[in-house]
């Protein structure tokens, strides 16, 4: 026989998660029913849920009358979504001023195009290719192009008349791109799986972001650098994430290209990719890859002589083309193409099993990978974090990058073990809703220091690193409910 409301509600004042998460199963569809009618756009409902459950347990103890527990989680409900609403407009003007980073400047087209230019005119015959290069690249005038080859000014005339005729013919056949239509990196503060999320779209594979998230196991992730420098999002071993995300019928392969730019075989490599992409795009298979642009991944929608068109973070609607032999020379320097194509997803069980493990064995992990040694993984990325707040080396950039990013992933984590929940069929139910309760904690605390330090564009402006007692605080209490969360789901692993 259920428990009622009061009974479950007293224990949970003692401090009992457990009982908090029994109730948070009950009346999770009331509270959002309600948040989907004030707040009927976009994700914000979700959020509102979310934030909803961490009050009341944050609050759990003011509750006066255990038995109207229910009518008290709603008006934290109303009072969430007012405070969502609010915020709305604040975030849209944040994002839009963050947005505003430095723009390709006008010339770049011109550039691109004297590049086109220069490729058709070096397959012109030489009769054609000499004048063409003496008037249109060293500015002869007719005259001295006739006496330099011996030839009367009016044939000089009639060999660039007959070279502008080829020459139109052939910039018109390289300005043909070969793309896939409707490929497009969909936005997200990770990268790579935005990239995946837009290649699965246009594959016609409908998986959502909180399964995508949980089941490749990026949602239970934390790299972080000892002065938070923005490398610890994408500093881990990313070959787990295409592992497990093959449980999700998603094969991630290439095979993978990676190399750094000072390696002798750099060049070779990037022979490879472009051969690798080509043949790709030729069979209407999409690809993703780092870096095209800034040091971030970026879906690649098609080709043409002269390189990627492509996009992503910071990138025009219609990137490209990036001159492949550009690709990956950074100062970063690393060049890493994949592609993706559907695969045959695994049951739920498995799913669920080998991701949450994961989670688990990373959060014990000292590093994300073996050669990441200013790095740590899991919870010692929390104290890490903590400690560069107090001792005042964390980079501002970094800051703001690596909490928005973080503070996604565990929101995603949520959303992923609600699916989790409906797909084992009330399996592990009880712990199930533990661990969500905790990491929407952890969620919360990570979003309150992204609120404090919004992602800014990086300026040409050196800005001083943070110190900020009140930011690691912040970050310690996301680290101990992070705790909790990974007890709940042992009990979920112990369940299945």
């Amino acid at each position: 026989m259920a428990r009622a409301d009061g009974q479950l509600a007293t224990e949970a004042c003692t401090g009992d998660a457990a009982a908090f998460a029994s109730l948070a199963e009950r009346h999770r569809p009331r509270v959002e029913r309600l948040s989907r009618q004030l707040l009927p756009h976009g994700d914000a409902a979700q959020d509102c849920v979310q934030l909803t459950l961490v009050r009341a347990w944050e609050r759990i103890g003011q509750l006066q009358d255990p038995a109207r527990f229910g009518g008290w989680l709603m008006s934290i409900c109303r009072s969430v979504a007012a405070n969502l609403r609010e915020a709305e407009g604040t975030r849209r003007a944040r994002e839009q001023e963050a947005s505003r980073g430095p723009r390709p400047v006008p010339e770049l087209d011109r550039i691109i195009t004297r590049l086109w230019v220069r490729q058709a005119v070096d397959k012109l015959p030489e009769l054609y290719r000499r004048p063409v290069h003496q008037h249109y690249f060293d500015g002869l005038s007719h005259a001295d192009i006739a006496r330099r080859l011996h030839v009367p000014v009016t044939t000089v005339k009639k060999r660039l008349h007959d070279a502008r005729g080829r020459l139109k013919e052939a910039l018109g056949e390289m300005a043909e791109a070969k793309k896939l239509a409707g490929l497009s990196w969909q936005q997200r503060w990770i990268s790579h799986l935005g990239c995946i999320k837009g290649c699965l779209e246009h594959l016609g594979i409908d998986m959502s972001w909180g399964w995508l998230y949980g089941g490749s196991g990026h949602a239970f992730l934390l790299s972080i650098h000892k002065e938070l420098c923005p490398s610890g999002p994408t500093m881990w071993d990313w070959g787990r994430l295409w592992a497990l995300a093959k449980n999700l019928g998603v094969e991630v392969d290439g095979p993978c290209i990676s190399r750094h730019c000072e390696a002798a075989a750099f060049p070779k490599t990037q022979e490879q990719a472009w051969g690798m992409v080509r043949a790709a795009i030729d069979e209407g298979r999409p690809c993703f890859g780092w870096e095209l642009a800034l040091p971030e991944f970026y879906t690649i929608h098609g080709y043409d002589e002269v390189g990627y068109y492509f996009s992503g973070p910071g990138a025009e609607p219609e990137g490209g083309p990036k001159p492949w032999r550009e690709a990956g020379a950074s100062e970063i320097g690393l060049l890493a193409l994949l592609t993706v194509r559907p695969g045959r997803p695994a049951p739920p069980e498995q799913i669920v099993g080998e991701a949450l493990r994961f989670a688990v064995e990373f959060a014990g992990q000292e590093t994300p990978e073996p050669d990441a040694v200013e790095h740590r993984a899991g919870l010692a990325g929390y104290e890490a974090w903590a400690e560069a707040l107090e001792s005042g080396v964390a980079g501002r950039f970094g800051l703001g990058l690596n909490a928005a990013c973080w503070a996604e992933c565990r929101r995603e984590a949520v959303n992923f073990l609600r699916e989790a929940k409906t797909a084992l069929l009330g399996r592990a139910a009880g712990p199930l809703e533990e661990a969500m309760l905790h990491y929407s904690v952890v969620h919360s605390r990570l979003e309150a220091v992204s609120d404090l330090y919004p992602f800014q564009p990086p300026s040409a402006e050196q800005q001083p690193p943070v110190e900020d007692a009140q930011a690691a605080v912040l970050v310690r209490e996301a680290a101990a409910a992070e705790e909790q969360a990974l007890h709940a789901v042992r009990g979920v692993l112990e369940a299945l």
